[in-house]
């Protein structure tokens, strides 16, 4: 299993829709007077990132934003991102905070390796941007306490390896989530000045609770000591504070604000997760209590014969259904009550809960139909 540089879509064609009370309506024109115009439109071929918010669109990997269908386009006046190697990894907003977390590949050992950048936030729509540091440790922070136990942990002091594969402000709590691979995950709840190591169960373990002595060390890697669980590939604060985090162990549910866990996996004779990498954690915003849907990937080495597809929970983790098997899905949309997933084969468009899906494999320009993608493209 290699690290993958977390694509919402390949193409700039899947809309990550916000349909929440905060979402607002397009930002106020005379506020995009702190943004550069981009003549060039979207900067960069290979879309990472969308996220809508009201009438306004955020494109990655620099920051683009449109707030016109696409008409006309301005770029983010963020000196971390302009002339710089730093691309735009993850991205949430809610309201008037915009909070990106960023890489950049390092090719010094000619490996290629996805690397922290720090992050860049706005908490006036955009209009100005902050820099923060990447989730780092200090050398030798080699302790933890959790509740009553005092853990051994292994300092992440080098960016390789780290990058913010997915970010989730919470409003109520002001805090911010961190899914950071190596750097396992992390919260701040100081707007980013510091970062805190949040410990998560081992592989081994279904749960933790802070009153419960341990004496496991919190290491995210690969190898004898160190633990897949620990290592953050997703995370999603929900409606109701409960925080969600995917690993490539399973996901892991809090209840109390990251306090105690409890982890779920593939290995519960099929009604868990379809697999036990969990790459993607999206809230549905409905009536009543929203959905989770999570893109469950066959984690192989982790020792589990999981499937490829989405797994999706309506009451907050007491049950599990399993969707699109076989299907290599990395992200979701939702719109009117209809799911969106985007896949290695495709857009898979589903209007009835995900019992059934659409598969859009050929793309049109929608005020051009002559104008077409090529056949088969990855979504």
């Amino acid at each position: 299993m290699t690290s993958i540089f977390r694509r919402v879509l390949l193409i700039g064609v899947f809309l990550h829709v916000s349909s929440s009370a905060q979402a607002q309506d397009a930002i106020d024109k005379a506020s995009l007077q702190s943004f550069l115009e981009s003549k060039y439109g979207v900067l960069s071929n290979s879309v990472t990132n969308l996220l809508a918010n009201g009438d306004s669109l955020w494109v990655g990997p620099f920051l683009n934003l449109t707030t016109d269908g696409g008409a006309t386009w301005q770029v983010a006046d963020a000196d971390s991102l302009v002339g710089t190697a730093n691309r735009v990894f993850s991205i949430d907003i809610e309201g008037d905070v915009v909070w990106a977390g960023m890489g950049f590949v390092d090719n010094t050992s000619g490996d290629g390796v996805q690397s922290a950048a720090g992050f860049v936030f706005s908490e006036d729509g955009g209009e100005t941007f902050r820099y923060r540091s990447a989730q780092l440790d200090t050398p030798g922070d080699t302790t933890i306490v959790y509740g009553v136990s005092v853990l051994s942990a292994l300092d992440i002091i080098v960016p390789q390896q780290s990058p913010p594969f997915d970010i989730d402000f919470d409003p109520v709590r002001n805090e911010v989530w961190v899914a950071g691979w190596a750097s396992g995950l992390r919260k701040s709840i100081d707007k980013g000045v510091t970062w805190q190591r949040v410990v998560l169960p081992t592989d081994t373990m279904d749960s933790i609770h802070p009153d419960t002595l341990y004496d496991f060390r919190v290491e995210p890697q690969r190898g004898t000591t160190g633990w897949l669980n620990h290592m953050a590939f997703s995370v999603l604060v929900d409606e109701t504070g409960t925080v969600w985090a995917g690993t490539p162990a399973g996901v892991n549910r809090s209840l109390d604000g990251g306090s105690s866990w409890t982890r779920f996996d593939a290995d519960r004779g099929g009604t868990g997760l379809t697999g036990s990498w969990v790459i993607s954690v999206e809230e549905q915003e409905i009536p009543g209590r929203n959905p989770v849907w999570m893109a469950s990937w066959n984690a192989g080495e982790a020792g589990e014969a999981g499937r490829f597809g989405i797994t999706v929970t309506r009451d907050g983790g007491e049950t599990f259904e399993q969707s699109l098997l076989g299907e290599r899905v990395y992200d979701f949309a939702f719109q009117d009550g209809l799911v969106y997933a985007a896949g290695d084969n495709g857009l898979f468009i589903s209007d009835d809960d995900g019992s059934t899906w659409t598969t859009v494999k050929y793309f049109q320009d929608f005020q051009d139909p002559e104008i077409a993608l090529r056949p088969d493209v990855r979504v």
